[in-house]
């Protein structure tokens, strides 16, 4: 389990540093806080869709996050390599902001991210009387963005 958990993990991660680096290219150097936040939650958010080749993979991760093994879960505790492309790009998007604050934001956003599984899709849409809908991805990443920009820019 803990094999295919890293290279799934592994691939996700590239496709999200290759995001960064292109808002990197696009912008300088100095990508603002959508593009950094795009780079971070579009790569899970497309795995998500229904007829996405990686749509199996993306639900062994989110089990794996609470079901994993031990060694899953030290790595999930300890490893925040990949995170530091992203709290890096934040910190220089919002100078404004003191790091401690940065990376309580970024916490949040993980959080967001995190709290997407699909029996919270059903909870929602429940509670919404059927008005909330999952299936189009590209809506409910455009709602995750302004709401993860709108906590970085609170």
């Amino acid at each position: 389990l803990f094999e295919i958990f890293r290279r799934r993990t592994a691939e996700l991660n590239r496709e999200r540093a290759r995001m960064l680096h292109e808002a990197n290219d696009r912008n300088a150097g100095k990508p603002p806080v959508r593009e950094v936040l795009a780079a971070l939650l579009t790569p899970p958010l497309r795995w998500l869709a229904p007829d996405h080749e990686r749509r199996i993979s993306l639900q062994f991760l989110i089990r794996a996050r609470s079901e994993g093994t031990d060694e899953i879960r030290q790595i999930l505790k300890t490893d925040v390599s990949h995170l530091r492309r992203f709290s890096d790009a934040l910190l220089a998007a919002r100078p404004d902001l003191s790091p401690e604050e940065v990376y309580w934001r970024l916490h949040f956003t993980l959080g967001m991210l995190h709290n997407n599984r699909f029996a919270e899709f059903d909870r929602l849409n429940v509670l919404s009387e059927g008005t909330t809908s999952e299936g189009d991805v590209e809506a409910l990443l455009a709602r995750m963005l302004a709401f993860a920009e709108a906590g970085f820019a609170a």
